[in-house]
């Protein structure tokens, strides 16, 4: 089980994510990385990265890594990491890509059993969803989603962004 929205951002949103995000003491981590001691934080305004990790600091010692050793590479787990995914703004190729945030609600133990996660987090991780959506979506239906930022509602219908195609 998990949960996820889906929504339209421009990358000249990122500062206010940002500044959202520094004022929730919440942490910024990546997928990949060549060291983990200590897992370095990444700055959300890099327009290099495209994908990243939140999480409080409490639940830092329990993330779980993968060593890649032909990629000489430390690769987050895909599954059983306490952690929301954000899908930064971003355009590739004249296409703006759709943003998204996204946990899961637990996963499956070693005998097959499905294992919810902690309810900490589980309560965390709802309350960050509807703060968020608060803070900075309105229901705006495309194709692809229903929600935007005010900001990208504000240029798509002044048609500042009619030169950019809708990705997913």
């Amino acid at each position: 089980m998990s949960s996820q929205v889906n929504f339209y951002a421009l990358p000249e949103d990122r500062p206010a994510f940002k500044q959202w995000l520094e004022e929730r003491e919440i942490l910024v981590i990546e997928e990949r990385t060549k060291n983990i001691n200590p897992i370095p934080f990444l700055d959300i305004n890099d327009s290099d990265n495209r994908q990243v990790y939140l999480l409080l600091k409490k639940w830092l010692p329990e993330i779980k890594y993968k060593y890649i050793s032909e990629l000489n590479c430390f690769f987050l787990e895909s599954f059983g990491n306490q952690a929301v995914e954000f899908s930064l703004p971003w355009i590739l190729e004249q296409e703006l890509m759709q943003c998204r945030l996204y946990y899961q609600k637990g996963d499956f133990n070693k005998a097959g059993q499905w294992v919810d996660f902690d309810e900490d987090f589980l309560k965390w991780a709802a309350k960050l969803f509807r703060d968020f959506k608060k803070n900075f979506l309105v229901k705006y239906k495309t194709r692809q989603a229903d929600y935007a930022t005010r900001l990208f509602v504000e240029q798509y219908e002044n048609h500042k962004l009619d030169h950019i195609k809708l990705g997913l």
